[in-house]
């Protein structure tokens, strides 16, 4: 596997926007701050992750508005058309790691083969096309805590990040297989709209679950989601299998356990803070959800 060959603390140089999708391109992780606005002309990735943090990164994918936060990330194909466009004076710390293909291969062919056939043949390389859906994908704590390994040891001059870099690979392919049945879901023919679908849905989820205390309605999710808002609803609960107002329900259920257990707040309280109006509704709600009344956590 090939050693990274540099580690940066800037974002590339606008000038020399000439990066190559080829297999030559080598390991390189890019961590940088900024706040200033910042723009990359469109040019052809590698295998490439994107990630933004403190505040989201604004790109266009293959000629598509794409958003990146410190909920979700995109993993490119090489080939993937990427232009980068931060058009705010605001305080950003964007994650690039270009995958050398060679090294995407090696990883993804020791996660797929057996133990036996790792040990009769260790050096054989099976060349399978590796592709990524061009949809967001969410930050778990594998992910993170690889993440965070990475950057609190990068200034390390003994730091080797290959380890690091192939447990992030690891980890990415365990999301990406569990995210690929969810795209499949949906019932459209083409694959590029059932990509586009998944985007949207996934960005109304987490509308949801970032405003689940208030009082949204289905036209508003629906409109995040720029879609009707009866295809909005066939297709989240393909996806999901309940509908948006079952999910809005868990997110203040799940909300409202956390309070209870925090022992601050009355029973009353919370069920105002979660956005309930009826005290009867939210016990029931809650029984029928966790097995016991709310007064059993409090």
């Amino acid at each position: 596997m090939p050693l990274i060959n540099m580690i940066g603390y800037s974002l590339p140089n606008p000038d020399n926007s000439s990066v190559s999708a080829s297999n030559r391109v080598e390991n390189t992780i890019i961590f940088a701050s900024t706040c200033k606005k910042y723009f990359y002309p469109s040019h052809s990735t590698p295998h490439l992750l994107v990630a933004n943090f403190r505040n989201p990164g604004a790109y266009l994918l293959n000629d598509r508005q794409i958003s990146t936060n410190d909920k979700s990330f995109y993993f490119l194909n090489p080939g993937d058309k990427l232009e980068i466009n931060f058009r705010h004076n605001l305080p950003t710390d964007t994650f690039l790691i270009l995958f050398n293909n060679n090294f995407i291969t090696e990883v993804t062919n020791t996660c797929q083969s057996t133990t036996n056939r790792l040990l009769e043949r260790p050096f054989e390389i099976n060349n399978t096309e590796f592709r990524t859906p061009s949809v967001p994908f969410f930050f778990n704590s594998a992910i993170l805590r690889c993440f965070n390994s990475i950057k609190a040891n990068g200034m390390d001059d003994l730091f080797n990040p290959d380890c690091l870099l192939s447990d992030l690979v690891v980890e990415f392919l365990k999301l990406r297989h569990e995210t690929i049945p969810e795209i499949e879901k949906i019932n459209a023919k083409r694959k590029s709209t059932r990509e586009e679908l998944y985007r949207r849905i996934t960005l109304a989820k987490l509308y949801m679950e970032e405003n689940a205390l208030l009082p949204l309605t289905i036209d508003q999710i629906a409109i995040v989601a720029c879609l009707n808002k009866f295809h909005f609803l066939k297709v989240f609960k393909d996806m999901y299998g309940i509908t948006p107002h079952q999910f809005l329900i868990n997110k203040k259920l799940e909300k409202s356990l956390v309070l209870l257990k925090s022992g601050n707040f009355s029973i009353g309280e919370i069920c105002q803070l979660v956005g309930f109006e009826s005290l009867g509704t939210f016990t029931n709600l809650f029984k029928r959800r966790y097995g016991q009344s709310p007064s059993k956590f409090y």
